[in-house]
């Protein structure tokens, strides 16, 4: 159903007739006849007069103002969060996995003491074959012990030297906790009588170690046991300035003019 507006002076108003409204102050509410019912559509009726639809569109798009107005379509939009909140993510779990896979520094590793055989020509031409123990963690400008077997000692194998109740067994076998120093055991060949036989080899010896493992040449001890007591004495009579101290075990002193 619609309506239809009249005025008092009984002469409806028409838009563009010759009548005008400003006649009278008040208007009366009047039923028109009832439109098609298949307009389903219901308002004011001026007459004749359709209502001209508004000039304004209503969609389902959204518009954006930011000094100058936009207008995003609902599917862009959404794709646009979605990716955003994608990204998001993807960062927030790349940073949740890089701290998750940080770890503590690597201390370093600690070397364990080595006991090994080793046989070199020297520089003036002699050989020498030896044990030589390396303590953990060994370092440049530490000490160093030299070590002088005794008579059953002697000859070309250096497995002999584990065969009697003495320090490189000890080393071996672990009986003396760790030992902050390097320690050299040389090996006297199976024809001398003596480590005075050997003494410039000796001397050769202590320098190459100080060439290959960087021993404190100023702090190197001398010791053995037996013929290794004797040679302990007489090397520290010949090369007093070589060796910071001294332990003999179980050495004589032979009775010479040098000595």
């Amino acid at each position: 159903m619609s309506a239809s507006l009249s005025f008092d002076n009984d002469t409806a108003y028409q838009p563009g007739g010759d009548k005008s409204p400003e006649s009278s102050d008040s208007f009366i509410l009047e039923e028109a006849p009832a439109t098609n019912a298949a307009d389903n559509t219901s308002g004011i009726n001026l007459q004749d007069s359709a209502v001209e639809p508004s000039s304004e569109t209503y969609s389902d798009s959204m518009t954006v103002t930011d000094d100058s107005t936009q207008t995003v379509e609902p599917s862009v939009y959404e794709e646009a969060v979605t990716q955003s909140g994608a990204a998001t993510a993807t960062q927030t779990a790349g940073t949740e996995s890089t701290a998750d896979t940080e770890t503590e520094p690597e201390l370093p590793e600690e070397k364990p003491f080595s006991l090994e055989k080793i046989a070199v020509t020297l520089k003036d031409g002699s050989k020498a074959s030896f044990w030589l123990y390396t303590p953990k963690n060994a370092s440049p400008g530490m000490p160093m012990i030299v070590y002088l077997h005794g008579g059953s000692g002697k000859g070309e194998d250096l497995e002999l030297l584990m065969k009697s109740n003495s320090l490189p067994l000890y080393l071996r076998e672990s009986r003396l906790g760790e030992i902050p120093a390097y320690i050299v055991m040389p090996q006297a060949g199976s024809d001398i009588l003596g480590w005075r036989d050997e003494a410039a080899t000796l001397i050769g010896l202590i320098d190459y170690c100080e060439e290959s493992c960087g021993i404190d040449l100023d702090n190197v001890s001398l010791t053995g046991h037996s013929m290794g007591g004797t040679g302990t004495w007489e090397l520290a009579v010949l090369y007093p300035e070589r060796f910071a101290r001294i332990a003999p075990m179980s050495g004589s002193v032979a009775d010479t003019e040098e000595i």
